[in-house]
């Protein structure tokens, strides 16, 4: 739920917010209130998601009797999830705070680039465009001077690397299948803009 102080120590632990614009500082304390300080309490106080048998901000996951979650009852000896002993012992409960901080670190993600592409889709195309035909800036003036890495690196690295991670899924049996190891390098790819697509 967070303190209000005026310890600068406290304040500036993370940087100087004076060094952030005040619109973005107002956007951070208006959703800080809104989420921790209005729809926590009310989320709590409706006892929407069984809020009420756990404390309101907590970190700890809870099973259905209120007490710490005991995840040793519910996996295999192979560390796999044991369906019929999950469903014997109890779902899985969070406090409210905790349920929220998930559900905005999720939508942060998507919000993040779903609001660069809304506003901002014109000018990164143009400047992806325009980044390798017109004068560079200082920092690309000063690395020209040292020779380009041949793309061939990149893809010998990368083959490689591909390689040693289906080796290492096929023969240590950890029930990752090599379709989800693609996926998550789609998913890491895809945020970034490739110099092969300019």
């Amino acid at each position: 739920m967070s303190l209000v102080t005026f310890d600068w120590s406290q304040i500036a632990y993370i940087g100087s917010p004076l060094a952030t614009p005040w619109w973005a500082e107002a956007n951070i304390i208006f959703g800080f209130v809104f989420f921790y300080w209005f729809l926590t309490p009310v989320l709590y106080y409706t006892n929407t998601w069984s809020a009420k048998y756990m404390p309101i901000s907590s970190r700890t996951a809870f099973d259905n009797t209120g007490a710490r979650y005991n995840v040793t009852a519910i996996i295999n000896s192979d560390l796999s999830l044991n369906l019929a002993a999950y469903e014997a012992y109890s779902p899985l409960f969070l406090s409210t705070t905790f349920a929220v901080t998930y559900g905005l670190a999720f939508a942060s993600i998507t919000a993040t680039l779903t609001h660069a592409l809304l506003y901002f889709r014109k000018q990164i195309w143009v400047q992806s465009r325009r980044s390798m035909s017109e004068q560079p800036d200082i920092h690309a003036r000063l690395m020209s001077k040292y020779p380009q890495v041949p793309e061939w690196w990149y893809a010998i690295i990368f083959t490689t690397m591909f390689v040693f991670g289906v080796i290492s899924i096929e023969v240590w049996h950890t029930d990752f299948p090599v379709w989800a190891f693609v996926l998550a390098l789609v998913i890491c790819a895809f945020p970034s803009l490739p110099r092969w697509m300019v």
